[in-house]
């Protein structure tokens, strides 16, 4: 969540898969939505942000809004206007949640962990919208 924050994600919505090893329900899902969304306001302050990240109740993959890729190996590689991904959980998205015609987008050649393919995602989507200078500059050579 707090990386989330320093990467500039306006919103960051729990998913629930049918692979997913969290289930948010009753209490634990309210302490720990309660917990994300304090973690969410000590980093927007940390790093200067001027607005909280919004966290929002959890959804599933079918009811996720049209037009949110999907992150899978094999995806997509036009990051270009993206501003919305879904991250699946370890093991990946099953074959019924893939059947739901959504557009997926691939984060490279290797299987990344759940929580580095977030931050994957939303240095992708913050360089896609052009939100960052991404040249390289390193110290002058002479």
């Amino acid at each position: 969540v707090a990386k989330a924050v320093e990467l500039g994600v306006g919103t960051l919505v729990p998913l629930l898969t049918d692979r997913s090893a969290v289930k948010f329900k009753g209490e634990a899902r309210d302490k720990t939505l309660d917990r994300w969304r304090r973690i969410a306001r000590e980093a927007a302050g940390q790093c200067r942000r001027t607005h909280d990240l919004v966290i929002g109740d959890p959804v599933s993959v079918a009811d996720l809004p049209a037009g949110v890729a999907l992150c899978h190996p094999g995806g997509g590689s036009n990051w270009q206007g993206v501003s919305a991904v879904a991250i699946g959980p370890e093991g990946g998205f099953s074959p019924e949640e893939l059947a739901l015609s959504r557009p997926t987008l691939s984060l490279g050649p290797l299987v990344l962990r759940a929580e580095t393919a977030a931050m994957t995602a939303a240095a992708f989507v913050g360089i896609g919208a052009g939100n960052w200078d991404v040249s390289v500059r390193g110290p002058a050579v002479g």
